[in-house]
């Protein structure tokens, strides 16, 4: 009865951040509509520049952040935003400042997958995912050995099944 408390209370609380995050994410594509076009952008080239030579380092840090979110929430905005960095920054500074905030924007995605998404796909796809959250038994392992060549990811393994996959000749 707690841990089921327990659970409700995180499924809500993962719910409000998520809806929070939307209800963000709406309202600044809303308000900024009309000014992330490129023809608009490219107006302000000389007013974009000044600030970033005053605010190097702001500019640099809203940059990273804004690609990180853009990148963690999978948002298909990534692909231009790369390209008015490069513009913007230069090739090598966006290089750098892209690379990072894209693997900082994957991990980002990763967590959300993994720790706010996961248990609600878990809980309405249980029935199709089923045979992905059993353990790896021997026969299976017999199997596998036969079709794989080298890695299995399994939530669980028995010993049988582990004894099974070391004896597999290391094809490297």
């Amino acid at each position: 009865p707690e841990a089921s408390s327990r659970n409700a209370k995180k499924a809500w609380i993962k719910l409000l951040v998520l809806l929070v995050l939307a209800i963000t994410i709406t309202l600044v594509f809303t308000k900024f509509k009309g000014e992330l076009t490129l023809e608009n952008i490219a107006q302000k080239e000389s007013t974009l520049r000044t600030y970033q030579e005053h605010h190097p380092l702001l500019v640099h840090g809203l940059a990273f952040l804004l690609y990180v979110a853009v990148a963690g929430l999978s948002l298909p905005a990534a692909g231009p935003l790369t390209l008015v960095y490069g513009w913007y920054f230069g090739f090598w500074k966006a290089l750098v400042l892209v690379s990072f905030a894209s693997t900082a924007g994957a991990t980002l995605a990763f967590l959300l997958s993994r720790y706010i998404l996961g248990h609600y796909i878990q809980s309405k796809f249980s029935d199709r995912l089923s045979a992905f959250n059993r353990a790896l038994d021997a026969a299976t392992a017999r199997e596998v050995e036969n079709l794989f060549a080298e890695v299995v990811i399994a939530p669980d393994i028995d010993d049988d099944a582990r004894a099974q996959l070391v004896e597999k000749k290391n094809l490297r």
